[in-house]
């Protein structure tokens, strides 16, 4: 779970026993844990040559592999809420689908997304389906999202979100 200190470690290995074929599938690994996916393409196509039955080489070509396809999520939530609080928002479903392209130039990936929330406060039955469309940013140490939308049911508005992260170090994120 450490990802600069493997990083570190793997590479402290690699000066000692190069030529290693655990050491070099570790450095293949790292490289696309921290996102230097130049280094993995390479490192994995020099492994594959060097040892196509090797199971941890395979594994890494799956790996890398992965990292090339178009990417799908989805989810619901069902609630149930009972009581007359007042930021109580009642029983309801959410829902999305978010589908991400193959990656454009290996850190960006284009995003949609469907959303469906409802909702039945004391006040009424609530609806909301998002539809929204962006761009997912995914570094080593950083990783943002920024997407416009439109609302469409009991509020019908545009909007903007932008949700991002940053690890500075292995403990802080």
């Amino acid at each position: 779970g450490w990802q600069r200190l493997a990083d570190e470690e793997i590479h402290i290995a690699a000066s000692l026993a190069d030529d290693d074929r655990g050491i070099q599938a570790g450095l293949a690994d790292s490289a696309m844990r921290r996102q230097r996916w130049p280094e993995a393409r390479e490192r994995v196509a020099v492994l594959q040559a060097a040892y196509p039955d090797d199971f941890a080489v395979q594994r890494s070509a799956r790996d890398l592999a992965a990292h090339d396809l178009a990417e799908v999520d989805a989810g619901m939530v069902l609630r149930h809420e009972t009581g007359s609080a007042q930021a109580a928002p009642g029983s309801g479903i959410d829902a999305h689908l978010r589908l991400y392209s193959p990656p454009i130039a290996e850190l960006w990936r284009a995003v949609a997304v469907a959303e469906r929330h409802t909702a039945s406060p004391p006040e009424g039955k609530a609806l909301r389906n998002r539809y929204g469309l962006g761009a997912q940013y995914r570094g080593a140490d950083t990783q943002f999202e920024a997407t416009a939308w439109s609302n469409r049911g009991t509020l019908d508005k545009a909007g903007f979100s932008v949700a991002g992260s940053w690890s500075p170090g292995d403990h802080v994120s």
